[in-house]
């Protein structure tokens, strides 16, 4: 299971980095589409970062507070343990939101 992090653990957490400013963009350009780039973090709906990977986006928006349940879904389990490990390393988890998830985009 994802290792819990007090809340002193959580607000101590070091910021977010993004590889490139490519990045960072696409993150910028989703909390435009989802209307929340203006807004004050508000911990409200669901979002599913599909095809996941390591789930960078994933764990940034469950960092941001503008969602209250993420979920990032990859069909192989390698990335999901490397989303785990960094997510971990990030003192991210399901506290936050983030819940990361094995299946099959087509089978949803």
């Amino acid at each position: 299971p994802f290792r819990a992090f007090s809340d002193e653990e959580r607000a101590g957490r070091p910021a977010f980095p993004f590889e490139n400013e490519e990045q960072e963009s696409d993150y910028e350009l989703a909390l435009k589409y989802f209307e929340r780039w203006d807004s004050e973090p508000e911990s409200t709906g669901v979002v599913l970062d599909l095809g996941c990977g390591n789930a960078l986006m994933a764990r940034r928006f469950a960092q941001s507070k503008h969602f209250a349940t993420v979920y990032a879904l990859d069909i192989l389990w390698a990335p999901l343990a490397a989303a785990r490990g960094e997510a971990e390393a990030e003192r991210t988890g399901p506290l936050d939101g983030l819940f990361l998830l094995r299946g099959d985009a087509q089978s949803l």
